[in-house]
This record gives structure tokens, sequence and C-alpha cells, in this order.
């Protein structure tokens, strides 16, 4: 069983701490960039208003417990409406892809809604060749709290 934690500090180092296929890890690494585990959270809280490049170093879950990364980056391209199960929303499409000579080989697309929601509404060739659309919200979720 792979029971592990990561600690993230402002400054780009992880901590890797915990147990990964029976083999006890205790693992540090500083990384040039933000880096993340899961770039979802990465993508709701990006600039709307700039087409800079934000980028971030992605950790490869593939290789635990090595602490290696794919350099990534989103950039906002356009707006555009999407139309999906849960409804019709206008949103901020954004790239997201490799850094480098590698981002030929390739490229997703986020719709994030152009809102104070920011709710991921569909995200393109996320695995390759995949497709994920909101299919449903509630948008009094939290008012009791």
């Amino acid at each position: 069983m792979n029971d592990i934690s990561f600690n993230i500090d402002k400054n780009g180092q992880v901590c890797l701490k915990g147990v990964w296929n029976g083999v006890q890890c205790n693992t540090t690494k500083k990384f040039p960039n933000d880096v993340v585990i899961e770039n979802s959270m990465l993508v709701r809280k990006i600039d709307f208003s700039s087409n800079e490049k934000v980028v971030f170093d992605l950790i490869k879950m593939d290789k635990m417990p090595d602490l290696k990364s794919h350099e990534m980056f989103f950039q906002v391209i356009g707006d555009e409406t999407v139309k999906v199960p849960a409804g019709t929303f206008k949103c901020k499409k954004i790239l997201f892809s490799l850094t480098g000579i590698k981002g030929m080989f390739f490229k997703a697309y986020y719709y994030i809604s152009n809102d104070k929601n920011r709710y991921i509404v569909k995200i393109d060739n996320l695995p390759v060749g995949g497709c994920t659309e909101l299919f449903e919200y509630k948008s009094n979720l939290y008012s009791d709290r």
C-alpha cells in the first residue's frame, strides 16, 4: 500500500515522506518554477486578463517515489461559449502544454467559466484523445456555510 504526503513550499521545494511500493521515502527537491501535483486547481487561479504563459512544474506521478516533473504551461488564448450537459457557459479557453519543442506533440484545452466560480466546464485532449465535460453543478452548494 502507498501512503505518502507532500509538502510544497512557496519557493518550489517539495518534501515527499511516506511509503511507496513498500519502500520508506524521505525525499526533498527544489524545482525552478511553481510546482503542483495536480494542475486543475492551478488553472482556476490564473489571471484571465493576461495572455502570458504561466509556467510550472507538474510532478510525474508515474515516476514516484522519484521527484521528477514535466515543465508545463497554461496560456489564456481567447473567449468561447461552450455548451455542455450542465448548460451553456461563457468561458476562457486556456492552452495547456509542455514547454519547449515537446509542446509540439501535446496540446490540451481547458474551458474555464469566466465568472467568480471559475468552473472547469470542459477539457479537450486530456488524456490524449479524451474529453471531460461538466455534467451538473449546484450553485448554492456552500450557501449554508
